[in-house]
């Protein structure tokens, strides 16, 4: 064990968490029938480090290749960044223990809807076949200054993200159950933001590239469960299902996010925030895929720009929601305000703006 075992451990709120997309948190293998601790804690550390560096902080690049991108207790002689204080690094361990408990947690099978994209779809989610959709509880053990700072983030996640892995093919889509616990947590954020983190120094320089909420963006859009974008995704025949619908589905969400994000057809017209971009835009080809991705062989990388499928909150809402967030790179042409522009013109015109932010929004002006 590390030179830095959790003592005085206690135990923080236990947060009743509902799913309202399915989760994604695979294993080796490919399969997500469970959820895993670590793709949980793996979706926290990312955006806590992106905070980190938004606040004038320096959070190290863990997952690097390059020993020397990534902190290491003894060698940096306890000088480590502040995401490693909280998520641990080699020879320090993590500050608190988080474990889910199913409640009702209910499989069904993995299915998408598309009106052009079924064979991309049947290449990427070749093998699974179920994935983990309903309730369960986060538990959360250690210090309390510790765990304040992960609720904390998942009060963000809840509100303008996602958990888990594959947020872009529309996975992660959560709540926290309990108004009072809600309350809390978003209080624990709104103070989290205010930290003042470890200022960057000049041996660090080599961070500077990495994601920072400075460049977040985030959009919310509403649309009526009557509207004829909904009736086409659900019944028109231009949509297709790719694979098997759960059986007894009563449609608390649409599996419609590649469509969305990348390229669908709606009345014999294509939409799609990445087809606008490329058609409209005339993005050029790297930007394209530093922003969007690329799965050739030789450049694999993910999009930077996540987008939910459609859902409910509620199971007697008449209306679904529609989530897209991310953070561009540092060396896009676009401005998070910019690029905020662009996409609303590229959603389908049914889609009602319902809420919007930028990482300027959260850390200000943060140098």
């Amino acid at each position: 064990m590390g030179s830095d075992a959790v003592k005085e451990e206690r135990n923080g709120n236990s947060l009743k968490i509902k799913t309202l997309t399915p989760l994604w948190t695979g294993d080796i293998r490919g399969n997500s029938t469970y959820v895993k601790e670590t793709s949980i804690i793996g979706s926290l550390r990312w955006w806590y480090e992106a905070l980190v560096r938004g606040l004038g902080g320096h959070a190290c690049d863990i997952t690097s290749d390059n020993p020397k991108e990534r902190c290491d207790y003894e060698r940096d002689k306890g000088k480590i960044c502040d995401a490693c204080k909280l998520f641990g690094c080699t020879g320090y361990s993590r500050r608190f223990r988080l474990e889910v408990v199913p409640k009702d947690n209910q499989l069904h099978n993995l299915f998408f809807v598309t009106s052009d994209l079924e064979w991309w779809l049947r290449t990427i989610f070749e093998h699974p076949e179920q994935v983990a959709f309903g309730k369960f509880e986060l538990k959360l053990h250690g210090k309390d200054k510790y765990l304040k700072s992960i609720e904390a983030l998942l009060f963000f996640l809840s509100e303008y993200g996602g958990i888990g892995a594959r947020n872009q093919y529309g996975f992660g889509q959560f709540k926290i159950s309990g108004s009072d616990l809600e309350k809390e947590c978003r209080e624990n954020w709104i103070k989290l933001t205010k930290t003042k983190f470890s200022p960057k120094d000049n041996n660090h320089m080599h961070w500077e590239n990495l994601p920072s909420m400075k460049n977040f963006l985030f959009l919310k859009y509403k649309i009526d469960e009557s509207s004829a974008p909904i009736g086409e995704f659900t019944k028109g025949i231009k949509f297709r299902c790719v694979k098997e619908i759960p059986k007894d589905f009563r449609w608390m969400y649409i599996p419609v996010s590649l469509d969305l994000r990348y390229k669908g057809i709606l009345e014999e017209k294509p939409f799609g925030i990445r087809y606008y971009f490329r058609e409209k835009e005339r993005i050029g080809r790297t930007e394209d895929r530093d922003i969007f991705g690329c799965m050739t062989n030789e450049n694999k990388n993910s999009s930077k720009i996540n987008v939910s499928h459609l859902y409910k909150e509620n199971e007697d809402d008449d209306h679904y929601f529609l989530k897209i967030w991310g953070i561009l790179p540092k060396q896009c042409s676009y401005t998070p305000q910019n690029f905020l522009k662009k996409v609303k013109i590229a959603i389908p015109k049914e889609f009602e703006n319902f809420d919007e932010k930028t990482g300027k929004d959260i850390v200000g002006d943060s140098q």
